[in-house]
């Protein structure tokens, strides 16, 4: 299975690498982890944010059926961008209703 990935930190995931085929960078650990991607030959995107993540992923997975799955999962703590975990859930399902209303 191919995935798109969205993470945030780096972490015992090498394993895991060659079945990503993009992952979406968000928040303010994604240079780093840009790095360690870029030095394991995994594509990326920096996105910034969960939303722009989601987007991004969501609109390459609708031109490439055959890597559409996307997976959503934090990677760290986002408290640069969430004021908890519980806040970071909520986002994920207002921008999933969101984009699963638009059908995109």
């Amino acid at each position: 299975m191919d995935l798109r990935w969205s993470a945030k930190r780096r972490g015992a995931l090498r394993p895991y690498l060659s079945n990503v085929h993009k992952a979406y960078l968000i928040g303010s650990s994604q240079d780093e982890f840009a790095n360690f991607l870029k030095s394991e030959g995994v594509s990326y995107s920096k996105c910034g944010t969960l939303e722009n993540a989601f987007t991004d992923a969501a609109l390459d997975a609708k031109s490439d059926l055959k890597h559409a799955n996307i997976v959503l999962s934090p990677a760290c703590a986002s408290f640069d961008q969430f004021k908890s975990f519980e806040h970071r859930g909520e986002e994920f399902r207002r921008i999933f209703e969101y984009y699963n209303a638009q059908s995109l």
